[in-house]
């Protein structure tokens, strides 16, 4: 009975901890091209930023910061294949003010420039 108690805690736990992250989420993808912070998306899921530092790292297995950057990398690797707007155009729409930064951390973590993405995908 005890065993049985615990398991239904945990599982009311885990949900708990869910919807500030779905929240999070929601709104990482609605304005992932505007500057967002952890401090924004805590606001968006109704919990401080700490708390949503901690259940975002342990549930994504990824922090805030990197997961902003991988979902704004996403969508201009999509830009970069579909579209003919210039690296400068694309790094503004998903979030960098800064072209340079933007073509150095995409090359970075994507492994190519911008330019040689676009030429080979798109």
């Amino acid at each position: 009975m005890l065993r049985k108690y615990i398991l239904e805690e945990q599982q009311r736990l885990n949900e708990k901890r869910s919807k500030p992250i779905e929240e999070a989420i929601r709104y990482i993808r609605k304005n992932y091209g505007n500057c967002i912070s952890l401090e924004d998306a805590a606001e968006a899921a109704n919990v401080s930023a700490p708390y949503l530092s901690k259940i975002f790292k342990e549930k994504m297995e990824i922090g805030f910061n990197d997961y902003l950057t991988k979902i704004r990398l996403e969508e201009s690797q999509k830009l970069l294949a579909d579209t003919n707007l210039s690296v400068k155009e694309i790094a503004s729409s998903v979030g960098y003010s800064d072209e340079k930064y933007y073509s150095k951390l995409f090359k970075k973590l994507i492994g190519i420039k911008p330019t040689d993405y676009r030429r080979l995908y798109g």
